[in-house]
């Protein structure tokens, strides 16, 4: 049977919920270059694009997406985000609503965004069987025309660093909503990363690295080995580890922006000299383990660990996934509770470490950690109860809060 635009745009769904970005792109160029008159195919390409950092052909592929189909919110609203970080003003809705596919009364969400980069992954947080979902770019929404109808609102503006001036708008205009606002603008405005890590240095069991934001004319004299990375980037991207001065000035050369945090190197590896990354996620206050990545190269992340090569990496995390207490030890459980507590968050990451004294070393916690499902191979199908657990939690906590 001959492929279709809507065949092709659902395998590159599912391929992207699988978390293999790369082959989900390939898809969806194959099926833009096949039906270049379809709006779906069209758009499904300048998402992206836009995901890769690639505005220019972001653009072109909205553009062709609203010659072939006019009334195309979803690509009218990209095509604003690829025009705004192309340096062209921004132009189109400011509201764009998921189809509800359920049999009975829809909850409605209301989700504000940013045009930027700074955004939540909601691709799996919203069951369209259960909830409605509004999306508000909140720098095309007049300030005066009041919120769609809403039973409760998620804000997915996530990145304080990135989305400083988005989150104050979107504070704005939730000021008026009658409804309960999950991670409010105001909360997720105080976990930048410098400003996260001073926070959150004080709590006991916990291990902090030292972080600053540095111009970079100042990196020269930065002590070493250090951690350089670009502000408003996320899975390690513009992320490099500089141990000798002659790597400092390239280095700094090839990281985008005038700014850059300069990150103390906290070395983890183990006496096998693998190093470990774990993510919880937080929901309503509990937590949830998410993935356990294992490897011999310091950038771990779980797309490039050796998880799929190593069948006891992934033995050591199963039995995370299913004994998170137990693995970590009740003073890392303890310190991961404090900085719940801290965090404010209802729905957030924290990516981390454990060091020889079985503290935590935080690398990071906000709340755009992504949560995927693993590929469909067997191999993975201990990961998937862990993601169904932290989603169903989201759809209790929507469900929960959408009634008050």
């Amino acid at each position: 049977m001959e492929p279709t635009a809507q065949s092709l745009a659902l395998a590159v769904e599912q391929l992207h919920r699988a978390g293999r970005s790369d082959d989900a792109f390939a898809l969806a160029l194959e099926a833009a270059q096949r039906f270049p008159q379809s709006s779906l195919a069209q758009t499904n390409l300048g998402y992206f694009y836009l995901q890769r950092g690639e505005p220019a052909p972001a653009l072109e592929a909205y553009e062709s997406a609203l010659r072939a189909n006019p009334d195309n919110a979803e690509a009218r609203r990209g095509l604003a985000v690829a025009k705004m970080q192309c340096g062209i003003a921004a132009q189109g809705d400011s509201i764009t609503v998921v189809p509800f596919r359920g049999s009975g009364a829809a909850i409605d969400v209301l989700v504000p965004i940013t045009l930027g980069s700074g955004n939540v992954v909601t691709d799996n947080l919203f069951d369209d069987r259960v909830f409605r979902v509004t999306k508000l770019a909140v720098e095309l929404h007049p300030r005066d025309a009041g919120l769609p109808a809403h039973d409760v609102a998620f804000n997915a503006i996530g990145d304080a660093d990135s989305s400083a001036e988005a989150l104050e708008i979107a504070r704005g205009l939730l000021a008026t909503s009658k409804r309960r606002v999950l991670n409010d603008p105001v909360r997720v405005a105080r976990t930048g990363r410098a400003g996260q890590a001073q926070r959150l240095r004080s709590v006991e069991a916990v291990v902090v690295p030292n972080i600053e934001r540095v111009q970079r004319s100042r990196a020269a004299g930065l002590a070493l080995p250090v951690l350089l990375r670009s502000p408003g980037y996320h899975a390690g991207e513009h992320f490099a580890l500089v141990s000798d001065a002659d790597q400092l000035e390239p280095a700094v050369r090839a990281l985008p922006g005038e700014t850059l945090f300069a990150i103390e190197f906290v070395d983890t590896r183990d006496q096998l000299g693998v190093f470990a990354k774990y993510r919880v996620m937080v929901v309503d206050g509990a937590l949830y383990p998410l993935h356990l990545a294992l490897s011999r190269e310091w950038k771990v992340h779980y797309f490039s660990a050796e998880m799929a090569t190593q069948e006891q990496y992934r033995q050591r995390e199963a039995r995370f996934l299913s004994e998170p207490r137990k693995t970590l030890g009740e003073r890392a459980w303890s310190a991961l509770r404090r900085i719940v507590d801290a965090l404010d968050l209802d729905y957030a990451g924290i990516d981390f470490a454990l060091d020889a004294e079985g503290r935590v070393v935080l690398f990071e916690t906000n709340a755009t950690m992504a949560v995927r499902y693993p590929p469909g191979e067997e191999m993975w199908s201990y990961r998937r109860g862990a993601v169904d657990a932290v989603l169903d939690a989201v759809r209790a906590m929507l469900v929960r809060y959408s009634s008050t």
